[in-house]
């Protein structure tokens, strides 16, 4: 159990915990579940959750990555690329840092 790796923790985040890390994905908490757990009370806002709104959560991750023909590889690097130069405002473009290559 939990309870004996984590003996200092709350009993709310012990069920929380538990409710992630379950072994069959079928009986995670989903992240709706997660959120009205009993832990997040007292700082989750009162907001309703996507299926009491009907919007649909659409996140880029959940497309496909790479399209029919194009190179895997090559996505990827753009992709890290994109996620550093974030962090690095002054470095090239993706083009401008190919064509240098």
């Amino acid at each position: 159990p939990w309870a004996d790796k984590y003996p200092q923790s709350s009993p709310e985040l012990l069920e929380l915990l538990g409710g992630l890390l379950r072994f069959a994905p079928h009986k995670r908490l989903t992240v709706e579940e997660a959120l009205r757990a009993r832990f997040f009370e007292s700082i989750v806002e009162d907001t309703p959750m996507a299926e009491e709104t009907g919007a649909a959560i659409s996140f880029d991750w959940e497309a496909p990555l790479v399209t029919a023909g194009e190179n895997a590889t090559m996505h990827f690097q753009e992709l890290m690329y994109e996620e550093c130069k974030a962090y690095h405002p002054e470095a090239p473009s993706w083009q401008e840092f190919q064509q240098q290559m």
